[in-house]
């Protein structure tokens, strides 16, 4: 049987060029995990799509993936490039449309090979989503550490 995860995915920086502060919180059969890291540079858009390759790397192959974001740059795109019948987005036709962070996207089709992948925004006053914005909050306004860390 396959079985659903929820991935909640947040960033926030002090300035439009970082760095960024990511939180991330995978919901997995009642269970919730929480992790958080630290992105140099780019751009909020960079920064959150890089938190939900990470996330989604954590979540076992096989599963229905729902990505949330309050981020409308992630999930139309995933829902855009990821659905069932558009999974195959550079092959749809002979000529190659270039997108804006297509390396990063890239990635995250790889890993969507494995898991099926649609996202949407979280629900209004949502606890876990909440808690995952919070974890970015506080994440990018340390300065010790540039390194992914379990919570």
């Amino acid at each position: 049987m396959r079985k659903d995860a929820t991935v909640y995915v947040a960033a926030a920086g002090p300035s439009a060029t970082g760095p960024f502060g990511w939180g991330g919180v995978i919901s997995i059969d009642g269970t919730e995990q929480a992790w958080r890291g630290r992105i140099e540079g780019g751009t909020i858009n960079q920064a959150v799509v890089r938190a939900a390759i990470r996330m989604v790397r954590r979540v076992p192959e096989g599963r229905v993936v729902a990505i949330v974001s309050n981020l409308n740059y992630l999930v139309d795109t995933i829902n855009r490039l990821f659905q069932r019948e558009s999974r195959d987005y550079q092959n749809r036709s002979k000529e190659r449309v270039e997108i804006a962070n297509g390396h990063l996207w890239r990635e995250l089709g790889e890993l969507s090979r494995a898991r099926e992948l649609w996202a949407r925004r979280p629900i209004p006053g949502s606890p876990t989503f909440e808690w995952c914005r919070d974890i970015a909050f506080s994440k990018s306004h340390e300065l010790s550490s540039t390194h992914d860390r379990d919570l």
